[in-house]
């Protein structure tokens, strides 16, 4: 067998212009460039973290760029203006935000080395006189990156500062495929070395809720293809791969992945999980597939969040609605309005605003349109919030009285006898006037704490007009009945 050495660096390019690549704030989400989620390469949990963190810190110029395109056009804007590309991007970044305690900090340092040397490739248009040009480019992400260190102890402070080119940062991050949007910490969520980049990618087309992916390409994506590994192994056969075979890929990273991201997605960590099922567009049974289709499983963070992406498009329908017709309303006032809108009202609130409002505008035909219809939602919202507070005060008094008769200790039953060796001991203890009539009383038993017994007459007398009854009182409970109400007392207990 060929001798195989495992090289100390990542030299694998980083690209972005296969199939997979063009196809394509606690929870806390980052907006992720599609270019940026896509790229291929093996990449360690460590490296996963750190570019997690460069995007990170650059969230609001991916957001501004986001929230100034328009729907339709093919331009977006750069993460970095014209006027800014005469000085580099330099940062620092905590190595506590990105999951990493000191005990790593070896495991962290050989990764950022790693991505220091780590070049990537990518499709860029330049314009010439010709017209404009596709070149593909080579480049380094990152100019410097510096472990600090503190002056007067050498040790380590977990912050890393970084240097990168701005022009190379736009082109890496570039926003003219769109973007993504996903869970932040998945990156140090995540204990497989895979599941971060599976579910980063899948979760571009998180809308169609389907994707049948090219497998080779699959591969090539996430770094295990036979030509990544020919290139970090001398001497090796595209055999020796321990990725080869689709049956590996399956044992040792789609599955673990799935069952990984089915328990986050369960834990509400993450938003969805996902199933696959391997395609044979050939006609083969056996062997590694032409395909992969991968299908979207949501979790109960995915259906929340898809409800509430909803109910923020029908806010911004309702809005545009109401001030284009009502043209002295201001987005603002229906905004304030609706932050006081609860789910399980929103539908009831939309009616009203669309028809209720209409009607009572046109009914009325007030000189201030604008305050008049803001006056009728906030009373709607308040109305509702008035009912919702009975509601609410109604249950708690039936909780509250449900919790008082839980609460109430189960009365003894009644049988005749019960404690009857406890009674006639304090009976014999006691030596005061009224122990003779104690001595020849009925006794029944004891129900809920108290001794029932059942004096004639004449020693029910002599019992309620005596001292010594009192005395005798203190020492436990005493039921009083007449022997002539004995049986209906006796089923009324039962």
């Amino acid at each position: 067998m060929a001798k195989k050495r495992v090289k100390k660096t990542m030299p694998q390019l980083m690209k972005s212009d296969n199939a997979i690549i063009k196809d394509l704030r606690d929870q806390q989400w980052l907006y992720n460039p599609r270019v940026f989620a896509q790229v291929s390469g093996d990449f360690s949990t460590m490296h996963q973290r750190v570019l997690l963190g460069v995007l990170d810190h650059l969230q609001d110029r991916i957001i501004k760029s986001a929230d100034a395109h328009k729907p339709g056009e093919q331009l977006w804007l750069p993460l970095f203006a014209e006027e800014e590309m005469n000085t580099n991007l330099e940062f620092e970044i905590d190595a506590k935000d990105l999951g990493v305690t000191p005990g790593h900090y070896p495991e962290l340092v050989d990764a950022l080395k790693d991505l220091l040397t780590l070049r990537m490739g990518y499709l860029r248009k330049i314009e010439t006189k010709s017209g404009t040009k596709t070149e593909y480019t080579f480049a380094n992400l990152f100019s410097r990156i510096t472990m600090v260190t503190n002056e007067s102890t050498g040790l380590r402070t977990g912050k890393i500062r970084i240097k990168m080119d701005k022009e190379n940062v736009n082109d890496f991050l570039s926003m003219d495929k769109g973007y993504t949007d996903h869970v932040a910490k998945i990156g140090q969520m995540a204990k497989k070395q895979r599941t971060p980049r599976i579910y980063i990618y899948l979760s571009t087309f998180r809308e169609s809720g389907r994707k049948e992916v090219d497998y080779p390409q699959f591969c090539e994506f996430l770094g295990i293809d036979d030509q990544s590994y020919l290139l970090t192994h001398d001497g090796a056969k595209p055999q020796d791969n321990p990725f080869h075979k689709y049956s590996k890929v399956k044992s040792l990273i789609l599955e673990p992945s799935r069952l990984e991201m089915d328990q986050l997605s369960k834990d509400s960590k993450i938003d969805f999980s996902f199933t696959y099922e391997p395609l044979r567009k050939d006609g083969r049974l056996k062997g590694n597939p032409s395909h992969i289709e991968f299908t979207l499983v949501p979790g109960p963070l995915g259906i929340e969040r898809a409800w509430r992406k909803q109910r923020h498009n029908q806010e911004q329908s309702l809005i545009t609605s109401l001030t284009t017709k009502y043209t002295d309303l201001k987005p603002y006032e229906m905004v304030e309005l609706l932050k006081e809108v609860q789910d399980e009202w929103f539908e009831d609130f939309k009616d009203y605003a669309y028809d209720g409002v209409e009607r009572a505008v046109e009914k009325k035909q007030p000189d201030h349109v604008a305050e008049y219809i803001v006056t009728l939602l906030s009373t709607w919202i308040k109305d509702k919030q008035l009912e919702d507070e009975r509601k609410r005060i109604e249950q708690e008094k039936q909780y509250n009285l449900f919790t008082e008769q839980e609460l109430q200790p189960e009365p003894e039953p009644l049988e005749p006898g019960v404690k009857a060796e406890l009674w006639q001991q304090l009976v014999n203890e006691h030596q005061g006037a009224i122990k003779p009539v104690l001595e020849r009383t009925e006794y029944l038993g004891l129900y809920n704490g108290a001794f029932y017994i059942f004096p004639t007459a004449d020693d029910l007398k002599t019992l309620d007009t005596s001292p010594d009854y009192e005395v005798f009182s203190e020492k436990c409970r005493v039921a009083l009945g007449l022997s002539k109400i004995r049986p209906a007392i006796i089923r009324k207990l039962k």
